[in-house]
């Protein structure tokens, strides 16, 4: 199991859309978009959006936008954490960093939307504060 505090976090860019495609694919149930989609989010929503690396590989990701008809409220796409980083706090830990960013400052709301097998999201935001 990896360390919490070995893990660098910071905004995706550009490049990291193919890394953080196939990170999706490697964690069911979420739903994989299309690699454009991927490099968008890396890109258009990288204020709002986190990549968690370990030893230089990517071992989280967390796609977020803030709504545009409420600018308080984040919505959160994707939490993709890879397997040898589970168990450790990272999906909430990446939550916190994109909330503590300066283009949150006035996010008062988070929504989401999860499937109903998804457990470990369920988890996530039940305990989430």
């Amino acid at each position: 199991m990896l360390d919490i505090g070995s893990i660098v976090f910071k905004a995706p860019r550009l490049e990291d859309g193919m890394a953080v495609f196939r990170l999706v694919e490697s964690c069911p149930p979420l739903d994989v978009n299309s690699s454009y989609c991927n490099l968008l989010q890396c890109s258009h929503f990288s204020a709002t959006s986190v990549k968690a690396e370990y030893d230089g590989s990517l071992v989280g990701f967390v796609s977020g936008y803030l709504i545009p008809e409420r600018p308080n409220t984040l919505f959160i796409w994707q939490v993709a954490v890879a397997e040898q980083a589970r168990g450790i706090g990272l999906a909430s830990q990446m939550l916190q960093q994109i909330l503590a960013r300066p283009a949150c400052a006035a996010v008062e709301y988070l929504e989401t939307t999860i499937t109903a097998d998804n457990q470990a999201s369920w988890s996530l935001f039940r305990a989430f504060n």
